[in-house]
């Protein structure tokens, strides 16, 4: 049962980075004909978009990449490591945006929208998710 667990972390894993680079990189000119409000709470739309969008990102890779380890001082440098994978992934979307597809433009504000994301999924990880994290403490996960 825990194997699956893991598989199933990472097969969401691979499904989550490929849907963000879709959005990302694939031309979504069919969302102009929808109603969708410029924005929510005061907060431009698309900002929130990529706050969400960025969210899931460490609490899916601190399981796939086995982050849990006893060592407490370890296990801070693979997490603050995920973070900056994190970050390094967001601004390489933005930056192949800007540069590599005409049909649409990086942003320093949605990299900043994803930062934060990247930042709260770390901390609701770690909230939210101690009955993981133990779980990936037994040997018997890996």
């Amino acid at each position: 049962m825990k194997q699956g667990f893991l598989t199933t972390i990472r097969v969401l894993f691979v499904v989550y980075m490929t849907v963000v680079c879709c959005l990302c990189f694939l031309n979504l000119s069919f969302t102009e004909e929808m109603e969708i409000p410029a924005y929510i709470w005061g907060i431009p739309i698309d900002k929130v978009v990529h706050f969400v969008m960025f969210l899931p990102f460490p609490i899916l890779a601190i399981p796939v990449f086995n982050l849990s380890r006893r060592n407490t001082g370890l296990r801070f440098w693979r997490c603050l490591l995920i973070f900056f994978t994190g970050i390094v992934f967001a601004a390489a979307t933005e930056l192949i945006q800007k540069y590599l597809i005409l049909a649409r433009e990086g942003d320093l504000l949605d990299f900043k929208a994803d930062i934060l994301g990247l930042a709260s999924g770390l901390v609701l990880f770690f909230i939210f998710c101690p009955p993981i994290i133990k779980s990936m403490r037994e040997s018997s996960l890996y």
